[in-house]
């Protein structure tokens, strides 16, 4: 089955039509909330509200919905507090990820949310070195950095 993940702009009506017309092809969606401290830079021009909306229409409809870490900022430049992990608690459903681009930050969630799906972003090769033994050991999904997506050699390998 093919699989189309759609970035939102959490515009209720048009997801709940995207969701009703995706024939045989299996969706989720990805983003995150208006001024996210660990979203990495999307200007995201949207009231927190419509973000929520969204978020209860993916849990009443079990659809995927992969939350956007991928800050570049470096521990001591992020305050990890207690609204960020209530935040989290709220969009934790059994399908939901978490995309990062960072090792340091999902270590962090993992250690107080383990349950998430963890995606390592195609941009943490900007941020992390490729280690591939760490990243496919770490993460549930690895999205392919683009300069690999010719190197039929590094997509045979069973290990990637």
């Amino acid at each position: 089955m093919l699989h189309l993940t759609i970035g939102s702009k959490f515009d209720l009506e048009l997801i709940q039509k995207i969701s009703s017309n995706h024939r045989d092809i299996e969706i989720s969606f990805y983003g995150a909330p208006p001024n996210f401290v660990l979203d990495g830079g999307r200007i995201v021009k949207d009231h927190i509200e419509h973000f929520y909306s969204a978020i209860d229409f993916f849990k009443k409809a079990e659809i995927q919905f992969n939350l956007c870490c991928n800050s570049v900022l470096n521990p001591n430049e992020i305050n990890l507090n207690k609204e960020l992990y209530d935040f989290l608690e709220n969009m934790y459903s059994p399908l939901n990820g978490i995309i990062v681009s960072r090792h340091w930050i999902a270590d962090e969630i993992k250690k107080r949310f383990p349950n998430f799906k963890y995606i390592f972003s195609s941009i943490g090769i900007l941020t992390e070195k490729w280690n591939e033994d760490h990243i496919f050991s770490s993460y549930d999904i690895v999205v392919c950095p683009v300069q690999h997506t010719k190197n039929f050699k590094f997509l045979s390998n069973p290990n990637n």
